[in-house]
C-alpha cells in the first residue's frame, strides 16, 4: 500500500510540477504589432530572437508587447538576451506602462552568447500588458563601411517564476 501511495504521489508530481505557474514567453513567437513611439522589431529566425534593424533605424528603440496570461501574483522576471561584440544595447521591461526593469549589456568580446538578467518580486496581474523595449547601439569598435557596426538589441525570451 505504501509503495502504491509513493508511486501515486510521484505520478501527481510529474503531472503537476511545483513550478506549474512558471511561464516563458519566447520573443520569436510574439506578434509584431506596431507600438506607438517605437520602431518595429524584426525576427532573427537564425537565433530565435527579436532584434532592432540598425541599418534602417540606427540609434532607435523598438518595442513589442503582449498580455500576461499567468495568474496574478509576484514573479521573478528573467530577460534572456544575446551578447554582441559591436555594441552594448539596453533593454527595458514595462508592466502597464510602469518601468519595472532596466538593463544594459556590458562590453563582451563574445558574439551571441546567452545573457540573463533577473528582477525579483515583480507584481503582475492576469491581463497586464508587458512591454519589452530594446535599442541598437554601437560601441565604435567594429569598423563597417564609413562607420561602425551596431549591436541589434537581440533578445530571446522573458521568463516568469512565481514567488508567491
Amino acid at each position: 500500500m505504501r509503495k502504491n501511495l509513493i508511486l501515486l504521489l510521484f505520478t501527481i508530481a510529474l503531472v503537476f510540477p511545483a513550478n506549474a505557474q512558471d511561464l516563458t514567453i519566447k520573443a520569436i513567437d510574439l506578434e509584431l504589432d506596431e507600438v506607438p513611439g517605437f520602431v518595429p522589431f524584426y525576427r532573427d529566425k537564425g537565433r530565435d530572437a527579436l532584434a532592432v534593424n540598425s541599418i534602417q533605424y540606427p540609434d532607435q528603440w523598438a518595442a513589442v508587447q503582449t498580455e500576461f496570461e499567468g495568474p496574478s501574483g509576484n514573479y521573478d522576471l528573467t530577460l534572456v538576451t544575446l551578447t554582441e561584440f559591436d555594441g552594448e544595447p539596453s533593454y527595458k521591461i514595462r508592466v502597464q506602462g510602469r518601468l519595472v526593469a532596466d538593463y544594459q549589456h556590458l562590453y563582451t568580446g563574445v558574439d551571441f552568447k546567452e545573457d540573463r538578467a533577473t528582477w525579483k518580486n515583480i507584481p503582475l496581474n492576469k491581463g497586464d500588458i508587458i512591454r519589452v523595449e530594446a535599442n541598437n547601439a554601437s560601441n565604435g569598435l567594429v569598423p563597417e563601411g564609413d562607420g561602425f557596426a551596431y549591436a541589434r538589441g537581440r533578445w530571446v525570451q522573458l521568463e516568469f517564476r512565481r514567488t508567491e
